[in-house]
């Protein structure tokens, strides 16, 4: 008597399942490692919207921006977009890229990147002239910034004379610098403004600069208001001497 035997699967079908269960599992894996990383770094972090075109150039405050919610890890993010938490340092900040309505505010929109930039924030009447600054004592201690508001004064054996008053500084050295809370800017030797664009008035701004030997002073005023830049007539040697005569003879009298 013959009893039945029973019959083996195939073995090809068995490795298969096998396969199938172990991509399943690692898959399954997979996922799970990913939502456990995602609701770990994923966080809430509110940043800025521009709600209106922004020239390079104008200063920064929170009227100018919408605040929006961004979702993901935020270590990451808070490297590249400037949020609620950071604004205040870059508040009254003059950009460094022009901005339109719906780009997010960034870090980069601060520091000038050759892609536009300073160039881009030239008025239709403007030319941006950069004047050397021989030291610190010149640049009141470096403490004068992008944003701020200046009387350049030249400097002769002779006297000294305003070569151009409440001029807005737009840089300084060769960058946009966002300065450290309490500290200064560090070492540059140039500062660019923005003054009219008439022929006669840049022509009256460097002869005085080159009568003073290129040897300028600023004097900080504030922040910086535009429409109130004031280029003073050219001087002639006779005109300093004079004022020099002047002021001496006052401090002479009684």
């Amino acid at each position: 008597m013959r009893i039945g035997r029973q019959e083996k699967p195939p073995a090809g079908l068995s490795q298969r399942r096998v396969f199938i269960i172990a991509a399943v599992l690692g898959a399954a894996a997979i996922l799970l490692n990913l939502l456990y990383m995602s609701d770990a770094k994923s966080e809430k972090l509110v940043v800025y919207k521009a709600g209106k075109l922004m020239k390079a150039g104008e200063v920064v405050n929170e009227d100018s921006f919408e605040k929006v919610e961004l979702w993901g890890d935020v270590g990451r993010m808070r490297s590249v977009v400037v949020d609620s938490e950071s604004f205040a340092a870059f508040s009254q900040q003059p950009l460094a890229e022009t901005l339109t309505p719906g780009d997010i505010l960034l870090t980069r929109s601060f520091l000038l990147s050759g892609q536009g930039g300073l160039r881009d924030s030239i008025g239709e009447n403007q030319r941006a002239l950069a004047l050397d600054v021989a030291d610190e004592a010149q640049a009141v201690g470096y403490f004068v910034r992008p944003g701020d508001m200046v009387d350049i004064w030249g400097v002769s054996d002779v006297a000294a004379f305003p070569i151009v008053k409440s001029v807005c500084v737009k840089a300084v050295g060769d960058a946009y610098l966002v300065p450290q809370e309490g500290g200064r800017d560090g070492r540059y030797r140039s500062v660019t403004i923005f003054v009219p664009g008439d022929d006669a008035q840049i022509s009256d701004l460097l002869s005085n600069v080159a009568l003073a030997d290129d040897k300028i002073n600023l004097a900080l005023i504030g922040k910086c208001e535009e429409g109130k830049v004031s280029v003073s007539r050219r001087y002639v040697p006779e005109d300093l001497t004079e004022s020099n005569g002047e002021q001496s003879s006052r401090e002479e009298e009684p």
